[in-house]
């Protein structure tokens, strides 16, 4: 394991502008382009009252190994998705079998939330409630 624990974790998320079209390098200004947010700002904390999203396990920063899993939060735009390959301090993961929406940060002891396959997930999940433990790396563009 690298220092702290450190993973390299996939990230869904929706864009509403061309980035990556035709050349384009340039992000938007849009508040609700998130991908050219995370460029700009890094990640952010969701509200926890978002119901646009199912926040099995509060509102944290929701990361997985599997792709696919990042894939299903993204939208399609000009052809294209949008998912980023982040670098997250997992540092000592508190696991979880079974969804808890009120979780807002781990318990003593534990530095993020893993969310274990078996009963309530078909893939894993990784969520960090501490903006500082998780840095984009990479953007992948896909069709």
């Amino acid at each position: 394991m690298t220092p702290g624990n450190e993973k390299r974790r996939f990230h869904g998320t929706k864009i509403q502008c061309s980035l990556g079209i035709n050349g384009n390098t340039n992000i938007c200004t849009s508040s609700t382009c998130a991908v050219c947010r995370i460029i700009e700002t890094s990640f952010i904390l969701p509200v926890h009252s978002n119901k646009s999203h199912f926040l099995r396990f509060g509102p944290g920063i929701y990361f997985s190994s599997v792709s696919s899993k990042s894939n299903d939060y993204t939208n399609v735009l000009n052809g294209n998705k949008y998912m980023f390959l982040a670098n997250v301090l997992v540092g000592k993961g508190e696991k979880y079998a079974n969804n808890n929406q009120n979780i807002t940060s781990p318990n003593p002891g534990y530095d993020s939330v893993l969310g274990e396959t078996g009963f309530a997930l078909n893939h894993d999940e990784l969520i960090v409630y501490n903006i500082d433990q998780a840095k984009p790396s990479y953007l992948i563009i896909y069709s």
